[in-house]
């Protein structure tokens, strides 16, 4: 067969071949891929299939697994102490250092070694004296977040807004607390192996403030403890435990040294308050921001006097300018000089005074200036030497120094505990407080206070078989102080009925709402039905304010939450022998629906009270206001001297020396 019939047949049959070969590799992969599966898993040594594998985890782990679970539990082994290896451990890198020199004894793992059958008493911790409290409106700045030792006040974010701030101080004889404390753990009188210095050292551990307030019913509610203010960023630590089984881990000693650096205890005992946004106000413990509100005092009527002078100079200056011209005209003739003098020696002349020449302009100065400048005689007749003085000024041996902001800043920093102070050495009553900022407008409170020092030996044996009960007492507490005098926190609005219409019974009432650190008002149609008040803008700013950048809110609420109910009249007799009849309105009003309340409608009929409120916030809006300071800025009266008194004011030598100097 040649080569030609071969490649023939090979044309003739391709088709089957090709057939047969596909065939043959279907039937090959049919085999290898399907028949014997690729897709095993090797495990233990053992090839299994996925079908397989699932059996076999199933029968060998999962059933053992669930009996495992179903049987009742082991006990756990006995914890075997580590102490000796952990010594051996910590010995070996020190093999070869050298030890022959005198080393003090290691604290022992069991205190009761070194401490069993000692007795000690308790110290009497001493009386809380001297209380007063004070309250003060103003604006601050308020954290808008918690405030905690990773996130103290300075660097929380703030905000300036109102506050009512109570702050509470007393007195404490620190020096007779550390002599107690001697006595009782090292004194002569206690055995000399049971003397322990470390004892008689005291640390203050509470300040327990506790106010009561005045219930509608007029009773006095229950004391309760005030937490401390919501700045101080160790509140937490703060809040007294006086119960040994409710420490947290470490136990008496660990709370000990918590509260021992001096930082902390100046935190406790004299607690840093709110930084002040008001530009006319100052924080400062009660017996001092008495003295600050004086010179305050001091201050404003300073400023009212150099305004009424120079308004009285002014006036001054306008009147003889008149005067002068008058006296021009008098050049032309006799008649011309009448008439000139006419207009101040005449009745019916310029201020309506009778008297001769001079006399009329002099008394009508001394009307302008009226009776508020101290050292003038404002109600004689003819003109006044400006040396002139009353028969009651004082040498000037008897000038006292007159006090600034300053010296009352300089106080206050003496009396601080500085990081540097052993409490120890102070010899004079130290001067603690404490603060409320929780208290609310138009409420009544009391307030006491006590002072806790740490219990050194609570949770221990150590007690005599007098003092047992104080086992596990941690806190030793003094004595309450006296209840502070009443503080009456003043409402931040207020309402006044100014009108009615009749026909309608539409009563047209002002709301008036103390807002960052000023009174601003607005009047409200209000008829029966409606809710007294609303939204609305304050009173545009003045030139000057502009320029002193003071900013306002763009809106005030207004609301009070009192619906006016009906306004019904009023037939009533006044008088005590002369008997008057009296007619007006009521506004009758109600803030639940439930107790009706009522109140007059024009001033006239207002309580004195409520017309003494209504003038002092009217009066208030008159001042100029001045924009809030930035944290940390400085007030406004900082470095101002008040007003000087009688007693300072200059003597006629002394005017004429300056005057002679002058010259």
């Amino acid at each position: 067969m040649n080569f030609k019939s071969i490649l023939k047949f090979f044309e003739e049959h391709i088709e089957k071949m090709v057939f047969v070969l596909a065939v043959i590799i279907f039937l090959w992969l049919c085999f290898k891929w399907v028949i014997i599966s690729p897709n095993h898993i090797k495990y233990d040594s053992r090839r299994f299939t996925p079908g397989a594998i699932d059996t076999f985890i199933y029968e060998n782990f999962a059933l053992a697994l669930s009996n495992q679970l179903q049987r009742p539990p082991e006990p756990a082994p006995s914890y075997e102490p580590e102490y000796e290896n952990f010594v051996t451990w910590l010995d070996e890198p020190l093999q070869n250092v050298k030890t022959d020199f005198w080393q003090p004894p290691p604290w022992p793992l069991d205190e009761s070694v070194i401490t069993a059958g000692r007795k000690f008493a308790v110290p009497q911790i001493g009386e809380v004296t001297d209380i007063a409290a004070e309250h003060i409106r103003t604006v601050a700045y308020v954290p808008k977040e918690d405030v905690t030792p990773q996130n103290p006040y300075d660097r929380a974010r703030h905000e300036a807004s109102d506050l009512d701030l109570v702050t509470i101080e007393a007195k404490f004889d620190v020096s007779k607390l550390y002599q107690t404390f001697y006595e009782t753990f090292a004194g002569p009188t206690v055995p000399g192996e049971w003397q322990d210095p470390c004892l008689a050292q005291p640390v203050f551990a509470a300040v327990d403030l506790q106010r009561s307030q005045l219930l509608p019913n007029g009773r006095w509610s229950a004391w309760e403890r005030v937490s401390r203010p919501q700045i101080d960023a160790n509140k937490e630590l703060f809040k007294p435990i006086e119960n040994v089984e409710n420490l947290p881990g470490g136990g008496v000693k660990l709370r000990i040294l918590q509260y021992r650096p001096v930082e902390i205890a100046r935190s406790l005992l004299q607690p840093d308050s709110y930084v002040i946004a008001s530009p006319k106000e100052e924080w400062f413990p009660p017996h001092l921001h008495d003295k600050y509100e004086k010179i305050r005092e001091d201050i404003e009527r300073d400023e009212r006097r150099k305004a009424a002078e120079e308004a009285e100079k002014e006036q001054n200056d306008v009147t003889r300018r008149a005067s002068t011209r008058g006296t021009t005209r008098t050049r032309g003739g006799a008649g011309a000089s009448t008439r000139g003098g006419s207009m101040f020696s005449q009745g019916g002349g310029l201020f309506g005074q009778r008297g001769g020449t001079g006399t009329g302009m002099q008394r009508g100065a001394n009307i302008t200036r009226g009776t508020n400048v101290r050292g003038r005689n404002t109600r004689g007749a003819g003109t006044q030497s400006p040396l002139r003085q009353p028969s009651d000024t004082a040498s000037t041996t008897d000038v006292k120094k007159t006090k600034t902001i300053a010296d009352i800043e300089k106080e206050y920093e003496n009396l601080l505990i500085t990081n540097y102070a052993k409490l120890s050495n102070l010899q004079e009553p130290l001067i603690f407080w404490a603060i409320d900022d929780t208290v609310q407008p138009n409420q009544t409170y009391r307030y006491r206070m006590r002072l806790g020092v740490f219990n050194p030996v609570a949770g221990t044996d150590n007690f005599t078989e007098e003092y047992k009960s104080y086992k596990d007492q941690l806190i030793l507490w003094s004595n309450f102080s006296n209840k502070t005098d009443v503080l009456e926190i003043p409402r931040r609005l207020y309402f006044f009925p100014l009108a009615v219409q009749e026909d309608t019974k539409s009563v047209n009432v002002q709301i008036s709402k103390y807002v960052l650190g000023y009174w601003h008002s607005s009047e409200f149609p209000t008829k029966p039905g409606e809710i007294i008040g609303g939204v609305a803008k304050p009173q545009p700013l003045t030139e000057e304010e502009k320029s002193k950048k003071v900013t306002l809110p763009k809106e005030i609420n207004y609301n009070t939450g009192a619906m006016l109910v009906d306004v019904v009249p009023v037939n009533t007799w006044v008088g005590t022998s002369n008997l008057s009849q009296q007619l007006y309105n009521d506004l009758l009003y109600s803030y639940d629906s439930n107790d009706i309340l009522r109140i007059p409608i024009k001033s006239r009929y207002w309580p004195q009270g409520l017309l003494t409120k209504y003038i002092d916030i009217n009066n208030a809006q008159k001042e100029p206001r001045e924009p809030l300071r930035e944290w940390g800025a400085k007030s406004i009266l900082r470095g101002k001297t008040p007003r000087k008194e009688k007693g300072e004011r200059k003597t006629l030598e002394s005017l004429l020396k300056e005057m002679m100097g002058q010259n």
